[in-house]
Order: structure tokens, then C-alpha cells, then sequence
């Protein structure tokens, strides 16, 4: 017990004290609106036909794993992470905009195969992003302190869930879906000054001769 609250401290003053970890917060909170809104009421019977979730659902960890290899291949052709996160961010961007918009145009139109399994791929997508390329950023932005860091990653993602899934029964559909499609918009702009402020350190630090803490001086996310 002693531990945990240690560590929880120490995720805290990390999320205090750093203008990086502050910006990536939206990241793991856009993960955690979007994974409560999919699973309290897309995969709920209003949305998805009786006995077809599963079918579904099974969808975004197939994206996801076929997509990470991709992701990593471009990471590794570009020397950076910037792009197969931009694609995951926007993926859950776009799942929710095109959600919402469908969603609003006809409500039956949602559970059609057509609409759903496609929706499912983009969603996948942005899992990828968030199971991979995320994490490895984070690893590499904050390597001097990795334990506050993903405890943050973990805090982040699981307190927005919590939030989500005590809120969402109490909202209209309509302000779930808007409230998800806010936190996604800004997790990108967020991204991208996260990622300048640690490429700007990382010049500095080799301005100085100092070596980047992640693996030889490579400001590569």
C-alpha cells in the first residue's frame, strides 16, 4: 500500500510538473471517453443487432494487430512516431465525427453491417496507435522518469473511463458523443506540441553534448 501511493504520488507530480505529460493526457483521456462510449452503448443492444456484438468486437483487435506492424514500419522509415500517431489520433477522430453524424442523420443507419464494420476498422486504427506507437512515446519522452510516466498512462486512461461510465447514463447520447469528439479534436494539436517541446529538449541537450537519455541521442518521436 505503502508502494502504490508512492507511485501514485510521483504519477502526480510528474502530470504537475511536466507541460509534456499535461499535453498527452488528452491522448489516454480520448482512449479512455471513446473505449467507455463503445462499450456502454455502441455495443449495446440499442445500437449493435441481438447476438452480432461479438462479431464486432472482435473487429478492433484484429485492425489493431494487423495495423501495428505498418505503423512500425513507418515509424522506422521516417526516423519518427509523429506519423502512425497522427493516423491513430485521427482514426478516433474520424470514428466518432462519422458516428455522430450518421448517428444523427438516421439512428437505424448505425446498426447496419455496411456502416458499423468500416467504423470498427477506423476505431481499430486508432487502438493501434494507442497500444504501440503511444506507449513507445512515452518511453521516450519521459525516459528519465518512465515508472511516473506510465503510471500516468494507466492513471489517465482508467480515471477517464471511470468518469465516462459514471456520467454517461445521466447524459443524452448526443452530449457523449460531442463530449468524445472535443477530447479527440484537441488530442491532436495536444500530440503535436508534446512532441515539439521534447524535440526541442532533445537539440538542446546535444547542444550541450549531452546524450538523450532514450538510446544515444535519436529525437525520433
Amino acid at each position: 500500500n505503502t508502494d502504490l501511493l508512492a507511485r501514485t504520488l510521483d504519477a502526480i507530480r510528474l502530470l504537475c510538473t511536466d507541460r509534456k505529460m499535461q499535453l498527452m493526457s488528452l491522448t489516454n483521456m480520448t482512449f479512455g471517453f471513446l473505449a467507455a462510449f463503445v462499450n456502454s452503448y455502441i455495443t449495446s443492444d440499442e445500437v449493435i443487432p441481438d447476438g452480432k456484438v461479438g462479431y464486432y468486437t472482435a473487429i478492433i483487435p484484429l485492425v489493431a494487430t494487423a495495423a501495428s506492424l505498418p505503423y512500425s514500419c513507418l515509424a522506422e522509415a521516417t526516423g519518427r512516431k509523429l506519423y502512425p500517431m497522427l493516423i491513430g489520433l485521427m482514426g478516433f477522430l474520424a470514428f466518432i465525427v462519422a458516428f455522430t453524424v450518421l448517428d444523427e442523420q438516421d439512428g437505424d443507419l448505425t446498426s447496419k453491417a455496411y456502416v458499423l464494420a468500416p467504423l470498427f476498422v477506423i476505431y481499430g486504427l486508432g487502438r493501434a496507435m494507442y497500444e504501440g506507437p503511444n506507449k513507445a512515446v512515452f518511453a521516450d519522452m519521459f525516459a528519465e522518469d518512465p515508472e511516473a510516466a506510465f503510471s500516468n498512462l494507466i492513471l489517465q486512461n482508467g480515471s477517464a473511463t471511470a468518469v465516462a461510465f459514471f456520467i454517461y447514463p445521466s447524459i443524452a447520447v448526443t452530449t457523449k458523443e460531442y463530449l468524445c469528439m472535443v477530447v479527440a479534436a484537441l488530442a491532436i494539436p495536444a500530440y503535436m506540441l508534446a512532441d515539439g517541446l521534447h524535440r526541442s529538449e532533445v537539440t538542446k541537450r546535444e547542444s550541450f553534448g549531452l546524450q538523450d537519455p532514450t538510446d544515444g541521442g535519436h529525437a525520433a518521436v
